[in-house]
């Protein structure tokens, strides 16, 4: 009987060992489980950063592509408005012109401006 109480002792010892080996491997693996999650925060922060700073980026690249077209359409607004305005001249001086020619050639007529 006391030898089948130490064997069981010593059974039990060795499975406290084996125990206590499992759980220090185990906290080894936590901490290095721990120390992967902390660096993939850390890169998950910089990816949405850079994220974020594309996304600015896009936004301000937008802004000035349709800054570029508002400047095309007012630019052909105003090629536009030129030739009507120059169109506008030349009706306007060959009117003058026909109307000088008019009282030129009719010198009897007084006209005053």
């Amino acid at each position: 009987m006391l030898t089948t109480l130490r064997e069981t002792a010593e059974a039990a010892e060795e499975k406290v060992e084996e125990n206590a080996a499992e759980i220090k491997r185990l906290k080894e693996q936590e901490d290095s489980l721990d120390q992967a999650i902390e660096s993939a925060k850390r890169r998950l922060a910089k990816y949405e950063q850079d994220s974020e700073k594309s996304k600015l980026a896009n936004a301000s690249l937008r802004r000035e592509a349709d800054d570029g077209k508002n400047t095309v359409k007012s630019s052909e607004s105003l090629a536009l408005r030129e030739q009507m305005l120059e169109e506008e001249l030349d009706k306007a001086t060959k009117t003058l012109a026909q109307t000088k020619t008019q009282y030129v050639d009719f010198p009897h007529v007084s006209v005053r401006f």
